[in-house]
Formats: structure tokens, C-alpha cells, sequence
């Protein structure tokens, strides 16, 4: 009994620790993916698309810090490089290049939430 107490409040807050960063996790994924979205839009209307995609560097430089404790550095460091590819594609009209940065993007962020999913495959 002496023994049951302790390992119930470490199992809450390790339960409490994986829904914070969970769903933290996925706040910033579905903002930055927003972000992509209201890039592509903006780049669709206008020809350019660099307030926007300034806005996304920025927004993902300040999270990344937090995310590299909970998600793979490789993975963080893909979408750094396809967010910077957007912010200087975003200059140009009709660039390939920045639909491309764009998916990859995209992609990535959905990489990672599905890998913070609590299914059998993540936990074991």
C-alpha cells in the first residue's frame, strides 16, 4: 500500500505530461499548417506571398526550441528548411519551387502529428 500511492501520482503526471505535450504538439502543427494555407492562398490571389510566409518563418523559429523536446530533430529541421525555401519562393510569381516547399510542409507537420497519436505503433 505504501508503495501504490507513489506510483498512482507518478502515472498521473506522466499521463498529464504526454496530454500537454500532445496537445501542444498539435496546436502548433494546425497553426503553422494554417499558416501554409493562408501562404498558398495569399500566393494564389497575389502573385506573392512574403508577409505571410515571413509570418511562418518567424512563428516557427519561436516553437521549434519547445517541439525539439517532444518530436525527431531531422523532422524539425526539414520543415526549418521547407519554411525558409517558401520564404524565398514566395517572392517570385509562378515558382514551382514554392508549391513544392509548401507540400513538403505540409506534409512534415502531418508526419509528425500522426506520430505523436497514441496508437501501438508510438507507444511500442
Amino acid at each position: 500500500m505504501k508503495r501504490l500511492i507513489p506510483a498512482v501520482i507518478i502515472t498521473v503526471i506522466i499521463i498529464g505530461a504526454f496530454l500537454g505535450s500532445y496537445l501542444y504538439i498539435n496546436n502548433v502543427c494546425d497553426t503553422a499548417y494554417e499558416g501554409v494555407e493562408s501562404c498558398l492562398k495569399e500566393y494564389e490571389e497575389h502573385g506573392t506571398a512574403k508577409a505571410d510566409a515571413t509570418w511562418l518563418k518567424n512563428y516557427w523559429s519561436d516553437k521549434e526550441k519547445i517541439l525539439s523536446f517532444f518530436v525527431n530533430h531531422a523532422i524539425i529541421d526539414e520543415i526549418e528548411l521547407a519554411v525558409s525555401n517558401i520564404e524565398l519562393h514566395s517572392k517570385f510569381k509562378n515558382n514551382y519551387m514554392f508549391y513544392e516547399a509548401c507540400d513538403t510542409v505540409k506534409i512534415l507537420l502531418h508526419q509528425i502529428i500522426e506520430d505523436t497519436k497514441p496508437t501501438t505503433h508510438s507507444i511500442f
